[in-house]
């Protein structure tokens, strides 16, 4: 059981009382904080009450209640919503507030040895998803009936930014360097980038020797062989679309690009199809026409780009400075240990004896 905290706070050493005039000793429940600090973070009461799962005018009353309990206007509401500069002050105060309660209450549930609770995820990319969380969901909802999942997709940015802040417990990203030193990124696999040919394509190309060019380019592609195939590539700013672009920038020519495209399973479909050629780390690949494949047909080819300047590398990143749960050791152990992985030593955990409470 979750405990849900009601205290009373003493805050005169938040603010400057020459700043602000109001009665310094006030009760504020958790709640409220949480309610005022989803408002702050959206500046629209109706989009904060839809996050919340109230009606606006419920979040509205909440707000006013706690203004005028703190006898502080925290909102400017006019021309449109936006804080006060007592408003911001809160809103950092509170922020910290909620989060020490959360790892308060997550040390709670580990000394009362209840393995409940909520484990909010990120992914970099829903084809990571698709690649990760079969392997590793199943059995920890096995293991954790009780601890709730919640799943985001975003880029990397804002998932690390996510993870810092606390709304997010963990990160699967390509990135290593997520928190200048405050966040522990553990690799957990390596895989190459592939260059994705359908066989009729091939046929195209290479009409004279198909079989003996597949069997080559399956040792390692050579690009410069492609220069007059249609290319088929996520748009910029995707993580497949730099790399992409760093791999014909390093070869020195310029695709035939023929479609641009923000998802990539439409990408390999087409790819699939005959209409170009495309590029994918090799699970995402194999994972996507893993069909096909099964059924002994050769009607894709996945040629690996044996160049380790492109190597795709998965991170499962936490936070490094703070309690992590038993349900979150034990998801970042099952993990690594799924996919092959030393089993992660929580050296932040130590404690006053130099032990630590392993898994």
């Amino acid at each position: 059981m979750l405990i849900s905290l009601r205290t009373s706070l003493y805050v005169s050493d938040l603010f400057r009382p020459q700043d602000f005039l109001f009665d310094w000793r006030y009760s504020m429940n958790f709640v409220n904080l949480k309610y005022f600090l989803t408002a702050a973070e959206e500046l629209n009461m109706t989009k904060a009450a839809q996050r919340l799962y109230i009606s606006p005018q419920s979040l509205s009353n909440h707000i006013a209640r706690m203004e005028q309990e703190l006898n502080i206007q925290l909102f400017e509401r006019t021309p449109k919503l936006r804080l006060t500069y007592a408003g911001e002050c809160t809103a950092k105060i509170a922020a910290q507030m909620l989060k020490l309660n959360k790892q308060m209450q997550v040390q709670i549930n580990d000394i009362i040895n209840q393995r409940r609770g909520n484990l909010n995820i990120g992914l970099v990319t829903r084809a990571r998803g698709r690649i990760l969380l079969p392997k590793i969901l199943p059995a920890y909802h096995r293991m954790n009936p009780d601890v709730e999942l919640h799943l985001e997709v975003g880029s990397s940015d804002v998932l690390a930014e996510k993870l810092k802040e606390g709304s997010l417990d963990l990160i699967f990203t390509m990135k290593q360097d997520t928190g200048n030193g405050s966040i522990c990124a553990q690799e957990v696999y390596r895989e190459n980038f592939c260059l994705i040919v359908s066989e009729s394509t091939m046929r195209q190309l290479f009409p004279d020797n198909t079989k003996t060019v597949v069997r080559a380019f399956e040792r390692g592609v050579d690009l410069s062989a492609f220069r007059m195939a249609p290319f088929l590539l996520m748009e910029r700013g995707a993580p497949v679309r730099i790399q992409a672009d760093q791999l014909f920038l390093s070869v020195d020519w310029e695709p035939n690009v023929i479609l641009e495209s923000t998802d990539l399973e439409t990408l390999l479909a087409l790819c699939y199809a005959g209409m170009g050629v495309t590029f994918a780390h090799e699970r995402t690949a194999l994972h996507s026409f893993a069909k096909n494949l099964a059924g002994g047909t050769s009607a894709v080819h996945v040629f690996p780009i044996l160049d380790d300047a492109f190597t795709g590398r998965t991170f499962l990143c936490y936070r490094r400075s703070e309690y992590l749960s038993k349900a979150l050791r034990e998801f970042i152990t099952l993990t690594m240990e799924t996919f092959h992985q030393p089993k992660p030593f929580f050296e932040h955990l130590l404690t006053e004896g130099g032990t630590y409470d392993a898994l």
